[in-house]
């Protein structure tokens, strides 16, 4: 098909080990994504599932896209 976007990033990407690093990023996650939650039900699924949970921040080095035909014939 010729409808497609794609995006390719390149970079480095390091886990965030530090516990207060990774809960201050891992709250922002959940205010943008659930917006509607309190700041109480916020820290409760993060607490439910904090053992199990890695955190990774990317540096971006090199970012390149690219838009199929079909979709650029649209506009």
């Amino acid at each position: 098909t010729t409808a497609y976007r794609s995006v390719i990033v390149f970079g480095s990407v390091r886990i965030i080990e530090d516990e207060e690093e990774k809960r201050i990023a891992v709250r922002k996650l959940a205010v943008k994504y659930a917006p509607e939650q309190t700041n109480e039900r916020h820290d409760e699924m993060i607490d439910r599932t904090w053992e199990r949970f890695c955190m990774l921040e990317m540096s971006i080095a090199h970012m390149t896209g690219k838009v199929g035909s079909a979709l650029v014939a649209k506009k």
